[in-house]
């Protein structure tokens, strides 16, 4: 009986005992439990901290892509409180995609918003099940801007985040030669004198063809060689070695001409040389202190200047909103718009000249363009017949689009250039060619005899070019007939003296303005590995048959005749590019060329420096982003 009756005692205690830790086990297993949902609360707060942030983030994004699509030119706000109104032509306008509007009232009067809530039709930006938001104010601040965003989710209150952009624009112009890409326009054969600044926004290959290349002040003083990744001096972009007899001279910040040495890489004096980004004053062995602070790559603090977007050259885009409310508007069918009215005067009618009034006079259609083996049908733009609408020799009745501005959705050919009647940016998506001289200083013997007794007079207008496509230059002896569809003909240019004028040199094209290409400029078809993440069946970087950077000429110039340009050479490489067989070439979309259909001409190029301070009508402009903040978090 003991035996069991001790059985029974020990039992109590234990089950005594496991009574007694019953409610401290409880007790950890909540603070357990409560620390877990604490922790996942956390952790789950900091993912939303996060995405909120993306969503911040997505809309300053959106709002520096709408400045660039508006030529970084047009604003939601005069200034941090002042907004534009909706129908003010400096405002940025509202985007046409779900969710957008914009805010009335309130602190935040005048400011763009994106907005999604559960249910709405059109996806969200994280793919959560809260409401997201994010809205944005974009402004000047002097010659800079200032861009604010401010992102919200719906997640225990309102979870937001706030970004402030800084930036400042940039003038073009103030470059010789810019490129948004590799340039490679150094890889020549003759001599060349390039003066003033030079840009890009990838590698720069500066490897001469066993020749001489200077790099030199402008006549203000003004030379900086600049680029967002490398400059290389080892090789050019298509790997070809430095060749030797080449030579690199840059000027330093005092004007004393500084060789650049190439060689093999690691050797040469460019990016991948060890001394190149040292930093120790007055030692002579790093770029910067070399050249005084004037050549500069990423290694060295240059940095990227973005350049306005495809959207501000095609149709519905910042010019050709510009064309249709005070500018020229063209179509393949003529002119559409003339400032502001599709009542068109008579006189601006006949300067605009489509292809089946040149086949009425005995022209021809098109031509063929054998740079991208293709038959091209332009509209005519007769400058003469708008200078002088009754042809007495008297532009006192001259005719011009009261903003400069002149837009053509279509190929157009500019012809009897020579003196325009105002400031002119003519834009078109398409390719835009030029036949002789353009926008000439002294364009007659009369103006010539002015400039002797007047140094300082002249007829040239402050001009630009714009493609998104190519700008082919043209002598005076081009006739479309001699260039028939499917003929390959290479014919002499000519562009004679003008008869009775003697300073007017013989084969001489004078061009001033800026220049924009949009095409890509350093691989052609056969030296492009990919486009838009298209692979190139054609890819062979072993030819050697074909320069970057090529001029567009269709003709051959020899080396008795010249082009003369003045003004800054821009290639912004925004285009829509053909398959890689040119299959689909045409209209709005540009070919791969595959073959220089020229001899090249006597080159005379170098800056207008004027063009800085008196700028084309509505010229494209830079940015660049100067600093960047991270206003952190608001709970509201």
């Amino acid at each position: 009986m003991k035996f069991f009756k001790d059985i029974f005692k020990e039992k109590g205690i234990a089950l005594f005992t496991v009574l007694s830790f019953v409610p401290v086990f409880l007790l950890l297993l909540g603070c357990i439990v409560k620390e877990t949902i604490g922790e996942s609360y956390f952790l789950l707060r900091e993912k939303r901290s996060e995405q909120v942030f993306y969503l911040t983030e997505a809309g300053a994004d959106m709002a520096y892509s709408i400045f660039g699509s508006n030529n970084f030119g047009r604003y939601t706000h005069e200034n941090e409180n002042s907004k534009y109104e909706d129908n003010d032509p400096l405002f940025t306008g509202i985007p046409s995609y779900p969710g957008f509007s914009r805010i009335q009232g309130g602190v935040y009067d005048g400011w763009i918003k994106w907005k999604w809530e559960p249910g709405d039709p059109y996806s969200s930006m994280l793919g959560s099940s809260y409401g997201e938001e994010f809205m944005f104010q974009i402004y000047p601040e002097g010659s800079d801007f200032i861009i604010k965003s401010i992102g919200k989710i719906s997640y225990g209150g309102n979870l937001a985040k706030s970004i402030i952009m800084r930036g400042a624009r940039t003038n073009l112009l103030d470059y010789t030669i810019f490129d948004n890409q590799d340039l490679s326009e150094f890889v020549r054969g003759p001599n060349q004198t390039v003066y003033g600044k030079v840009h890009a926004n990838g590698n720069l290959y500066m490897r001469p063809s066993g020749s001489t290349l200077k790099i030199k002040r402008d006549s203000n003083n003004i030379i900086s060689i600049t680029c967002a990744r490398s400059i290389i001096a080892s090789q050019d972009a298509w790997e070809r070695p430095w060749q030797s007899g080449s030579h690199i001279y840059i000027d330093n910040n005092n004007g004393n001409e500084v060789e650049l040495t190439g060689g093999a890489e690691g050797t040469a004096y460019d990016h991948n040389h060890a001394q190149w980004a040292e930093n120790i004053p007055d030692n002579n062995t790093g770029s910067l202190d070399r050249w005084g602070g004037t050549v500069k790559d990423s290694a060295t603090g240059a940095q990227t200047i973005n350049v306005p977007n495809f959207k501000s050259f095609t149709e519905g885009g910042y010019y050709d909103e510009k064309s249709r409310t005070a500018g020229l508007r063209i179509t393949g069918n003529g002119v559409e718009y003339f400032n502001g009215s599709t009542t068109i005067p008579s006189v601006v009618q006949n300067a605009v000249i489509t292809p089946q009034e040149r086949v009425t006079a005995g022209g021809s259609t098109s031509f063929w363009n054998e740079n991208e083996g293709r038959s091209e049908t332009v509209i005519d733009i007769d400058i003469k017949k708008m200078l002088d609408p009754d042809g007495n020799g008297n532009s006192s009745d001259k005719i011009w689009p009261d903003n400069g501005i002149i837009y053509a959705n279509t190929p157009v050919r500019i012809i009897n250039g020579e003196e325009l009647p105002g400031p002119a940016t003519i834009v078109s998506p398409y390719n835009v060619y030029v036949k002789s001289d353009f926008n000439m200083e002294l364009p007659t013997q009369a103006d010539y005899n002015s400039h002797t007794s007047n140094q300082s007079y002249t007829k040239k207008q402050p001009a630009a070019i714009c493609s998104t496509s190519r700008v082919y230059f043209l002598s005076g002896s081009w006739k479309d007939s001699e260039h028939p569809s499917g003929t390959r003909v290479l014919k002499y240019a000519n562009d004679p003296k003008k008869t009775g004028y003697t300073n007017d040199l013989n084969n001489l094209v004078e061009v001033n303005g800026a220049l924009i290409d949009g095409t890509p400029t350093v691989d052609e078809r056969y030296y492009r590995k990919e486009w838009g993440g298209s692979i190139n069946p054609y890819y062979n970087n072993n030819q050697n048959n074909q320069w970057q950077n090529v001029d567009d000429l269709l003709e051959d110039w020899g080396t008795s005749r010249i082009l003369k340009k003045r003004g800054s050479i821009i290639h912004l490489q925004n285009s829509t590019m053909s398959d890689w067989n040119n299959s689909n070439a045409g209209s709005g979309i540009a070919a791969w060329v595959t073959g220089a259909q020229y001899n090249p001409p006597y080159r005379d190029y170098g800056p207008d420096p004027s063009l800085a301070t008196n700028h084309p009508p509505e010229f494209p402009r830079g940015a660049q982003i100067t600093s960047w903040q991270s206003g952190g978090v608001e709970n509201e």
